[in-house]
C-alpha cells in the first residue's frame, strides 16, 4: 500500500499490540515520538482484511500473505475543540474500507466505503511479539515446537488408553483423532 508512511518499520522495536481474532494474528505497530499524546504514524500488519467484507470468498491464499494498513491513534477533542484529551482507540484504513480497533470492548470493526456491508470482531490482546511478514521461518519454528509438545500428548495419552483398555480402544482414539 503505497499511503503507508516508510517510516514504521514492522520490528520488535516498534511493536504495540497484538491481537488474536479467529485465528489470525494482527500485529499494530508505531513510531511516533515518546510521550506523544497522539500518534499518526502507525502501520497495522495483517491478513486481507478486505477480505471479511464479501459475499462470496476467494480461493484461499497461504497463511503468510499479510497486508500493510496505515493506521492512527484516535481521541476525543478538549473544550477547546482542537487539542486531544482522551485516548479512545486506533483507526486504520484499506483501499475499499475503514477499521476502528476498539480497545475498551476488544473489538475489531471493519466498514466498507462503498457499501453497507460492515464485520465485527472480538479479538484476545497478546502482547507477544509474533512477527508476520518475511519471517515465515521463525513462524513455521514456533508453529512445529508447539505440534511436537502436541503431538507428544496424544502420544502419551494413546498409549495410556492402550494400557487401560485395550488396543481397540487406542485404534478408536486414534480414527476420531483423525478424523
Amino acid at each position: 500500500m503505497t499511503s503507508v508512511s516508510s517510516a514504521v518499520v514492522p520490528t520488535q522495536a516498534n511493536f504495540t499490540m497484538g491481537m488474536d481474532i479467529q485465528g489470525q494474528r494482527l500485529n499494530l505497530y508505531e513510531s511516533c515520538a515518546e510521550g506523544s499524546v497522539t500518534c499518526n504514524n502507525m502501520l497495522l500488519v495483517a491478513p486481507d482484511l478486505g477480505r471479511l467484507l464479501q459475499t462470496t470468498p476467494e480461493p484461499s491464499k497461504s497463511p503468510y500473505s499479510v497486508k500493510y494498513y496505515s493506521a492512527q491513534t484516535k481521541h476525543s477533542l478538549c473544550k477547546d475543540g482542537v487539542t486531544p484529551c482522551r485516548f479512545q482507540s486506533y483507526t486504520f484504513e484499506g483501499e475499499d474500507f475503514d477499521g476502528f480497533i476498539d480497545t475498551s470492548n476488544h473489538e475489531i470493526s471493519i466498514r466498507s466505503k462503498w457499501t453497507v456491508d460492515t464485520y465485527s470482531a472480538a479479538y484476545k490482546e497478546n502482547a507477544t511479539y509474533l512477527p508476520l511478514a518475511s519471517q515465515a521461518a521463525l513462524i513455521d519454528q514456533i508453529y512445529n515446537t508447539s505440534d511436537k509438545a502436541l503431538n507428544e500428548s496424544y502420544r502419551v495419552t494413546r498409549n495410556e488408553v492402550r494400557r487401560l483398555y485395550g488396543e481397540d480402544m487406542a485404534a478408536a482414539l486414534k480414527k476420531e483423532q483423525t478424523q
